[in-house]
């Protein structure tokens, strides 16, 4: 009898010291995931060397339906001419929280990104609209250039030092 109650207490001790480490690791997966996905979404390492910038961004409505569309104004801030444009976007609704921001949205909530395939000339500003879908998205909280392509094949990614500043008053990127 008194194996069976000290079995019974060592068989216990064990379920609850893996369930507690079980919920251990599982919140420091949940922590790691948490932080790969900040820095997915917030890092702007090397933003500065983007050969595009976010001159505006803002939530619109669509003339169609009531559904809400994103804006962006951006100028090319290089010598050099654009083929292609890579955008991210994140979004929030009234109340602060994220919001549906487009298709990327159903895997990250108020995460969301477009492209732009057209060209851009050196120093021009373009205004593009990519449609939403989205009823709640009231406000950009972070619009950004992550990868470029230019005429000439080379292109330029976010986190990714291809170029450097030679001319800080043009921002006119060097290979």
């Amino acid at each position: 009898m008194r194996f069976a109650k000290w079995s019974l207490i060592l068989a216990l001790s064990i379920f609850v010291y893996g369930c507690r480490n079980n919920a251990s690791v599982k919140k420091k997966q949940e922590t790691i995931e948490a932080e790969a996905l900040y820095k997915m979404v917030f890092d702007t390492t090397g933003l500065y060397l983007s050969p595009i910038k976010i001159v505006n961004s803002r939530v619109i409505e669509s003339d169609e339906v009531k559904l809400k569309n994103i804006e962006l104004l951006f100028k090319n801030v290089t010598n050099k001419n654009i083929v292609g444009v890579k955008f991210k976007w994140f979004g929030l609704d009234a109340f602060g929280e994220t919001a549906d921001m487009g298709a990327a949205s159903s895997v990250i909530k108020g995460l969301g990104g477009g492209h732009y395939q057209h060209r851009m000339r050196g120093g021009e500003t373009k205004l593009a609209t990519w449609s939403l879908y989205s009823q709640n998205a009231k406000k950009i909280v972070l619009a950004r250039p992550y990868e470029v392509a230019f005429t000439d094949g080379t292109s330029w990614k976010l986190g990714v030092a291809q170029y450097e500043i030679t001319d800080s008053e043009e921002g006119t990127p060097k290979k």
